[in-house]
């Protein structure tokens, strides 16, 4: 059913206008279909371009860095590293951060060192460095787990060594963080 809503209008004969507004009473039909209709496209447009930009600009801003971009990574001068290893500057593989007397950094080094002879080095090394070794979880032949702790400006830090291997291929990371 469509509601029928009554308009008064001023009367069309020039009499009238010489007299003053005389109103008459007349039907007008008011479908409110097609207000509806457009006041509905006036709001999604509205909302249309309000969503638009920011939907492109989430879509912009998480954007990752291709696989085959390298990232620059600064080495703590106190995590010595083996010859013959390499540090894997690949995106998301190794990173640093220095910020004061704070510092934290995950490295990855790759290399055709044997694992004993990488575990030789770092227990020969790290000592010199100032760290002690904590905690020792080595358990097989092809994966070796040291933890160090080293106090420095009141400061302590821990360093997980994680080291595996088979064959030429050996995996050193180093994990560097705040106790």
């Amino acid at each position: 059913m469509i509601p029928r809503l009554c308009v008064r209008s001023p009367a069309r004969s020039v009499g009238n206008l010489l007299q003053g507004p005389l109103l008459e009473r007349r039907r007008v039909v008011i479908d409110p279909q097609p207000q509806l209709l457009a006041l509905l496209i006036t709001m999604s447009r509205h909302l249309l371009v309000s969503i638009v930009p920011i939907a492109l600009a989430l879509l912009l801003g998480c954007k990752q860095l291709p696989e085959n971009r390298h990232q620059d990574v600064e080495q703590f001068p106190d995590v010595p590293v083996p010859l013959g290893l390499e540090l894997d500057t690949s995106a998301g593989k190794s990173f640093s951060m220095l910020k004061g007397s704070y510092r934290h950094g995950k490295f990855i080094y790759k290399g055709d060192a044997t694992v004993e002879r990488v575990m030789a080095f770092i227990q020969r090394r790290m000592p010199m460095q100032g760290w002690i070794l904590i905690e020792d979880q080595s358990d097989d032949l092809e994966r070796q787990l040291l933890r160090y702790e080293k106090e420095e400006n009141g400061n302590k830090e821990l360093l997980d060594v994680t080291v595996e291997g088979k064959t030429k291929l050996t995996r050193l990371l180093y994990l560097v963080r705040r106790r």
